[in-house]
């Protein structure tokens, strides 16, 4: 996750309000959860709360919708990037 982060020069403890940074992360998180990722292992991986992933997500759907520079830009250097959560439950990879 901070390897996508780290791509479009953002940093997940970077927790202000800036437009950069919130376009950011939830391009990441829509991301994630385009390539199958579950709420809750977002949430772990990030530390926010799986309504925030959720408001994420919407809002970055938006802004793609809307053709918005910023988010197109970000969708544009990450939307190829193989990425693969991976979270165990008793020791078994899923």
């Amino acid at each position: 996750m901070n390897n996508l982060l780290q791509k479009l020069g953002s940093d997940l403890k970077e927790t202000d309000r800036k437009t950069e940074n919130v376009t950011a992360r939830y391009a990441v998180f829509y991301k994630l959860r385009m390539d199958g990722a579950k709420l809750a292992v977002i949430s772990r991986l990030s530390g926010y709360h799986h309504s925030t992933i959720i408001h994420g997500v919407t809002q970055f759907k938006n802004l793609l919708d809307s053709k918005d520079k910023l988010a197109v830009e970000y969708w544009d250097m990450i939307k190829h990037d193989e990425y693969k959560v991976v979270t165990t439950i008793n020791g078994i990879a899923i």
